[in-house]
């Protein structure tokens, strides 16, 4: 089976600010560099003429947004949420590396918009899907942990992680509440990670993965029930002997 875990590319924006941690092996850099003779990192430029497609497309279809759309000024960030919200036939996803920028246009959750973050390690995880979970963004969150680098415990944020409380399973079986980092509980709401995508580097001189790495989120995600996708691993799909291809944007 494809370990595409969308259906089309949108490049609403193009380019890139912060660049990341294997910058080097990014694939969409290099294909940018090759087929536009032009820098990929230092600036984010706005496509408002693919904004029409998926409008006229009818087919479901599931978009992944092209580059980091929060880099992007707030009125064509505006622009492309209208876009999401007008095309429900379809399903729109889209990762950052700054979290921190999500503003107030994502208040209220795009029901067919699916928000996450970028990760390779322990740290950048740490960092960034904390952030992720106490931003303005309320609709459906994923991580995409790739390329993997190195051993990650995503546990304490599948499925169960509030602003500034966690819920977590009481041995009597029903939720308790705690607080954590000195935050108050919400008044209402239950966030979390539900979904989890991972990958290993890919291309020439790519490393190979520890399988160990991979088992062990596909392991936490099976116990917290977050569908888990094995995008690819040092060059194939099968972990241990199986495929792993849940996703819920594939789900009715």
């Amino acid at each position: 089976m494809s370990g595409k875990y969308w259906d089309q590319g949108l490049t609403v924006a193009e380019g890139c600010l912060h660049g990341c941690e294997v910058q080097d092996k990014c694939w969409e850099r290099r294909m940018h560099e090759r087929l536009k003779k032009m820098p990929f990192l230092g600036e984010v430029m706005f496509n408002p003429h693919l904004l029409g497609h998926p409008m006229k497309r009818k087919k479901p279809t599931v978009y992944h947004l092209w580059s980091d759309i929060f880099d992007l000024r707030d009125d064509n960030q505006a622009k492309i949420l209208e876009m999401i919200d007008s095309c429900k036939q379809h399903k729109f996803l889209t990762l950052t590396k700054q979290p921190e920028n999500i503003g107030m246009l994502c208040l209220f959750p795009i029901h067919n918009l699916y928000v996450g973050v970028s990760v390779t390690d322990q740290r950048t995880a740490d960092e960034r899907i904390p952030a992720l979970l106490n931003s303005l963004w309320k609709g459906k969150k994923w991580v995409n942990i790739e390329p993997m680098m190195g051993a990650v415990d995503l546990a304490r944020w599948l499925g169960c992680e509030v602003s500034g409380f966690q819920r977590g399973y009481h041995p009597s079986g029903q939720y308790e509440e705690q607080e954590v980092f000195g935050y108050q509980p919400p008044e209402s709401g239950e966030v979390g990670i539900d979904q989890v995508v991972l990958g290993s580097q890919t291309g020439a001189g790519g490393k190979e993965m520890n399988s160990d790495w991979a088992r062990s989120v596909r392991d936490q995600c099976e116990a917290a029930g977050v569908p888990f996708f094995l995008k690819q691993m040092n060059g194939g799909r099968l972990l241990d002997g199986r495929d792993h291809s849940n996703l819920i944007w594939r789900t009715p």
